[in-house]
């Protein structure tokens, strides 16, 4: 599963030359943006399989526990191939989710969902910060869906968000750490400016392009 983070280019060097199969994730998950997200180019692709890229619409939803249901069921499938794994990390929370497993909180409910969305950002901060203030003081929020979010798990549990989500779950069932491995780094300057297409106008249209796309997509 490969996170946005310009690892790509290394790892599948690295992939080429060990004979490994590589999945990807982070926004690249989603369809579309491949600008905006950094998706690998046609010449990395090329080089070795990438799994959980593009596969996901732009109106769905994906969360950490989504994500490890979803890269579980790869990693699975490539073994059974007998190739190992190479995870390329940027989201630090779903690397953990799939290497530890999470706490388990429940699917979001459409109902109780509308009517926190009918709500203001003020009224959600002030709802939050009555329910679970550790919550309200720990996440960004300016964020009005992780306020949502944290609100959510905590009314429809009756326990605190945070401290469901500091319970990580250890089962062997859900730890994958033996079976991949983890790549992470830093984005260069230079896989940055040729990944963003920043370097002329035209890669500036496109960035647009896609914006609008996102914005078509995620309207009701």
């Amino acid at each position: 599963m490969v996170h946005g983070d310009g690892g790509q280019r290394e790892s599948a060097d690295l992939i080429l030359r060990r004979n490994v199969k590589q999945s990807a994730d982070a926004f690249q998950i989603y369809r579309g943006l491949d600008l905006l997200t950094a998706k690998p180019d046609a010449s990395t692709l090329a080089k070795a399989p990438h799994h959980l890229i593009g596969t996901t619409p732009l109106h769905e939803e994906m969360n950490a526990e989504k994500y490890r249901r979803a890269a579980s069921r790869v990693i699975d499938q490539i073994h059974s191939r007998g190739k190992p794994v190479i995870v390329v990390g940027g989201s630090g929370l779903y690397i953990k989710a799939l290497a530890h497993g999470l706490a388990v909180v429940p699917e979001s409910d459409p109902k109780l969902r509308a009517q926190l969305n009918a709500m203001s950002l003020d009224e959600l901060r002030s709802q939050l910060t009555e329910l679970d203030a550790e919550s309200a003081r720990k996440i960004d929020t300016k964020n009005r869906r992780r306020v949502i979010r944290a609100l959510e798990i905590s009314l429809l549990t009756g326990k605190p968000a945070f401290a469901q989500r500091a319970q990580w779950a250890v089962a062997a069932s859900l730890c994958e750490a033996r079976r991949v491995g983890v790549v992470t780094g830093q984005r260069s300057a230079s896989h940055s400016e040729a990944a963003t297409g920043g370097r002329d106008r035209r890669g500036a249209r496109r960035w647009g392009n896609e914006c609008d796309c996102f914005a078509d997509d995620r309207s009701p």
